[in-house]
């Protein structure tokens, strides 16, 4: 009797942990790849990735990859997408299969950008936003998930000006 009370006990701490803890068990989600060529740091696994402001998935990893020949490296970040995140003008959440992911790049302009979740604890995070006319450059690397192109912050175009700048006032004569 006692061992049939211990084996239910685990039973129901097994399930409860898995429909309550997680809260993503049943979640439809999709995976992309993003490479940024600049600094990630403040961006974490975890961090939101958010559309224009809505937030539709979350960082899965992030890590450093280097093209040996080359000697080019890459921050790669993982993310997933929820399926859920989107509606339709009906009102119906939309099937991952229904969203045009490849037509809003390469139509619309979509692209990755990090963005500051904090100035005062250095936080960023993934937003999505159409920039029409802006390049679409694709790192290439071997994948497991579709890769999806990114621009510069803000913050590093910022420096990249300052950088010409500085240049600049050191060659004046």
């Amino acid at each position: 009797t006692i061992g049939a009370f211990v084996l239910g006990a685990v039973a129901l701490l097994i399930a409860g942990s898995l429909f309550l803890g997680s809260g993503n068990l049943f979640k439809e989600t999709n995976h992309f790849t993003l490479f940024f060529d600049g600094s990630v740091n403040g961006l974490s696994v975890g961090a939101p990735v958010k559309f224009r402001g809505v937030t539709i998935g979350r960082v899965t990893e992030v890590y450093a990859v280097m093209d040996v020949p080359t000697e080019e490296i890459q921050i790669q970040v993982q993310i997933e997408a929820e399926a859920s995140a989107f509606r339709s003008v009906t009102g119906n959440s939309k099937q991952t299969e229904d969203i045009p992911v490849s037509n809003l790049v390469r139509d619309r302009g979509m692209r990755a950008k990090l963005k500051s979740q904090s100035f005062l604890t250095g936080q960023l995070y993934v937003d999505f936003d159409f920039y029409p006319g802006s390049p679409m450059t694709l790192v290439d690397f071997h994948t497991p998930y579709p890769e999806l192109p990114t621009l510069p912050s803000d913050m590093e175009r910022f420096q990249r000006a300052a950088d010409q700048l500085a240049n600049r006032l050191q060659n004046i004569p």
